[in-house]
């Protein structure tokens, strides 16, 4: 775990400083009694849809009077699809996809509107920003592990450069926790399932004294793996690739599985109602065994012909562990288990000077330690070295000796955090401003960084290789902001926004120190909207945004830019019994980065060309019956490659790769009228992703494999039944659900990736189910 010094610095940094700095989002909703009950249906018997309170703009308004896009999920809606991550957000969402990256560690791939961002590469950035109450999450390494108590979501989409500033180009995603009460209360969750799966959380709240109110939840999740790995048991010795720093490491019998505990503190310290202090600590200790990988076929050229004899040469033939179909066991004995470990903390204050001027500062500092050990990516483990390859090791002294296609060794990254924002906000009968000034400080060190080894063997199972080095990224960017909304009239806004931002970041790679990146980039927001009636609003909009630049290897690349147009219209109708919120956008992509891999230059990021980018998106939510709630989501996205650097590869045959042109989702929720013994409610959800191209080229000439790889449409349903408010005796309460996830047992690819030898992919995880109950006072 951590030392005491980290854990003492993280809260005595947080705590003595709340006014110098702070983080790139707004205060949340669910700091304020307007954001409380998001969306909850009324029980009078008009069952109006109630509004929504969102900060997409760094100040509480109404969802429906948001001239952005933007999605809010309530706590409710969070509970009803069992939200634990961003991984979970999938079809929720219309124009996002998310799914666990290819290359096995644990991070996430995440796309909206077309842009997607995976990389784990050391100081490179992504174009989705996600935020934990409010702070700037800066490495997706840690983002898949769940969030402890969560009250709402909140995802933007389009570029957010004069708000949010860089590495938003997508969008972004903030989650928001739970806020204290200040009344007693108790809520206990216990969950059953299938693959041995336990979940426990535990949420306390303690009455207000003396303006103080505190509030703390326990996690422990955990399921076994879904997946039997052949190789399980299997030890390999990396004290030699690591100089000593990992040592003996054995492969887990199962693939899939995790084991989670987390802590969640939140405090508010209210004196009196124009000045409030909010502290937020979060404690994560993760650990997860990779998803099961698995050859699916060859990729064209010598490496492809190489390995397909290599494989066809093993003992006993190898070919049952080929397949373009999800298997129920691999061989991957050069896995083990990751873990992740995290502190989190962030403190707000906001002040409200008078009636028009309010200030706020955000100041955050976070710890994140993750282990890679040894990757199985190529997904064929229980390789030996047969006579007619000992050529490759040395001769006949090291057949039978264990063997490898592409493996990578273990790695250790630890991500040091600081972000400070100050901020203004100015409320006029005539005009909104808002404006600050945003500071983030990374340090991110590897040791060592992840090496490659290739077509070797690993003699006396060690894992060959010499230590190649350490390596960090010092990252630093300040930014001044500021964004003004005229009221021409009572129905006519104008807004403008700019912000100006500069980057610095030094990359240590192997012990060689490169070049140092600087930039600076100002983006800017033009935004006009018309308020026809109250509920009824179209809007149209033109913003910039960029990803962060960076070096790799020793090679500079620039940042990527955005400009993006968008249409919108949001509407309330049929006294507020239907909600549609619409969208279209135009946006022009260029100096694309490409986060690449092969053997001579190991990870390099690449600025690749030009592209552009149109769709729409449509959310509708209407009331129809009493108890009867329906919702549902659609959205398009047409990507195209303008020009594309001939390194990286051609415009017509570099097909664009994990970008779904078609998303969306249907849910239908009924709530019977309350009994003395309870109320039951019912929850169906489908979730669909279209076709996607899961390899940027056709590197196969196998009919199943290209049918794998490029058809791929995926359907998603879920099931839920609950019985709530169930008398226990005096104030205490119990709820029961019995749920399912991917009812149909879904066996479609998700992601995969072509080394040059194999093509390897992984699986849509199988169906869950289980039992919850909850009881509460």
């Amino acid at each position: 775990m951590f030392t005491k010094r980290e854990v003492h610095f993280g809260l005595a940094l947080t705590i003595m400083s709340p006014f110098v700095g702070g983080n790139a989002y707004a205060q949340s909703a669910a700091h304020s009694p307007a954001g409380r009950d998001l969306e909850q249906v009324s029980d009078n018997a008009s069952r109006q849809l109630q509004d929504i309170v969102v900060t997409a703009q760094k100040r509480e308004q109404n969802l429906q009077a948001v001239p952005v896009a933007v999605t809010a999920l309530t706590a409710e809606m969070v509970d009803r699809a069992r939200i634990t991550n961003v991984t979970s957000l999938t079809a929720l969402v219309p124009n996002l996809s998310t799914t666990l990256a290819a290359g096995g560690n644990p991070i996430p791939l995440i796309n909206i509107r077309g842009l997607v961002g995976s990389s784990g590469i050391l100081g490179a950035d992504n174009p989705v920003s996600i935020y934990v109450d409010g702070v700037y999450q800066g490495d997706y390494f840690g983002a898949i592990q769940d969030v402890a108590d969560i009250q709402r979501v909140e995802v933007l989409r389009g570029p957010q450069g004069t708000l949010f500033g860089r590495n938003s180009t997508g969008g972004a995603v903030s989650f928001v926790t739970t806020d204290p009460t200040g009344e007693l209360g108790w809520k206990q969750l216990i969950s059953i399932g299938n693959y041995q799966s336990r979940r426990i959380k535990t949420s306390v709240n303690l009455p207000e004294w003396g303006g103080f109110s505190i509030a703390g939840t326990y996690l422990h999740d955990e399921r076994r793996g879904h997946t039997k790995n052949l190789g399980g048991g299997t030890v390999y010795d990396y004290t030699q690739q690591t100089a000593g720093q990992v040592g003996k490491l054995r492969s887990p019998d199962r693939l899939g599985g995790s084991n989670t505990d987390a802590l969640h503190v939140a405090v508010k310290f209210q004196p009196h109602s124009d000045f409030r202090l909010d502290y937020r600590f979060d404690l994560l200790d993760g650990r997860d065994e990779p998803d099961a990988r698995q050859v699916i076929g060859f990729s064209d050229g010598n490496g492809g012909a190489l390995s397909r004899t290599i494989l066809g040469s093993q003992p006993g033939g190898y070919q049952s562990l080929i397949s373009t179909k999800r298997l129920d066991a691999v061989n991957a004995e050069l896995s083990q288990s990751n873990r992740t470990r995290g502190i989190n903390n962030s403190l707000t204050a906001s002040w409200k000077l008078n009636d028009t001027i309010s200030l706020k500062n955000i100041t955050a500092y976070r710890v994140l330690k993750m282990g890679t050990k040894g990757n199985q990516i190529d997904g064929a483990g229980g390789l030996v070295v047969t006579p007619q390859f000992s050529f490759l090791c040395g001769g006949a002294a090291c057949e039978g000796q264990p063997f490898m296609l592409i493996v990578l060794g273990a790695q250790r990254r630890t991500n040091y955090q600081f972000s400070n924002e100050f901020q203004i906000n100015v409320d006029t009968d005539r005009y909104n401003l808002v404006a600050g000034y945003y500071y983030y400080n990374q340090l991110t060190k590897e040791r060592p960084p992840p090496s490659t080894t290739t077509f070797k063997a690993a003699t006396g199972n060690v894992f060959p290789g010499a230590p190649t080095g350490n390596s960090e990224a010092k990252i630093k960017s300040n930014a001044l902001f500021a964004q003004l909304t005229w009221h021409l009239t009572d129905a006519l806004d104008v807004t403008g926004g700019l912000r100006s931002t500069w980057d610095y970041k030094r990359i240590l790679e192997f012990n060689v120190l490169h070049p140092t990146f600087k930039k600076n980039r100002i983006d800017y927001l033009a935004n006009i909207a018309y308020t026809f009636r109250p509920g009824l609003l179209a809007y149209a909009k033109i913003s910039t945004g960029y990803q962060s630049g960076g070096v790799t290897n020793g090679v500079a690349y620039d940042p990527e830019t955005v400009t993006a147009y968008e249409i919108g219209f949001k509407g309330d109708f049929f006294d507020r019994r239907l909600r549609l919120n619409t969208a279209a956008f135009y946006t022009d992509y260029k100096d694309l980065q490409f986060a690449t891999f092969d053997v001579v230059d190991g990870s390099r990021t690449r600025n690749a060309g030009r592209a552009r980018i149109w769709g729409f998106e449509a959310e509708a939510t209407v009331i129809p019956a009493s108890g009867l709630t329906l919702s549902g989501n659609i959205g398009y996205t047409n990507f195209k490659y303008r020009e594309l650097d001939p390194r990286v590869g051609v415009v017509g045959k570099f097909l664009p790769s994990n970008r779904p042109k078609l998303t969306g989702g249907a849910a239908l929720n009924y709530t019977l009228p309350e009994y003395a013994w309870g109320t039951v409610s019912f929850d169906v959800d489908a979730q669909y992703r279209g076709s996607q191209n899961l390899v940027a080229r056709h590197v196969v000439q196998d009919q199943a494999v290209d049918n794998v790889l490029f058809n791929n449409a995926q359907w998603l349903v879920n099931m839920r039944a609950s019985v709530a408010d169930i008398p226990i005796g005096g104030n205490v309460q119990a709820k029961v659900s019995a749920w399912v996830r991917n009812l149909t047992n879904d066996k479609t690819l998700v992601n995969a990736l072509d080394l040059s030898s194999v093509v390897v992919g992984a699986f849509q995880r199988p169906r869950t189910y289980g039992l919850d109950l909850e009881i509460m006072f």
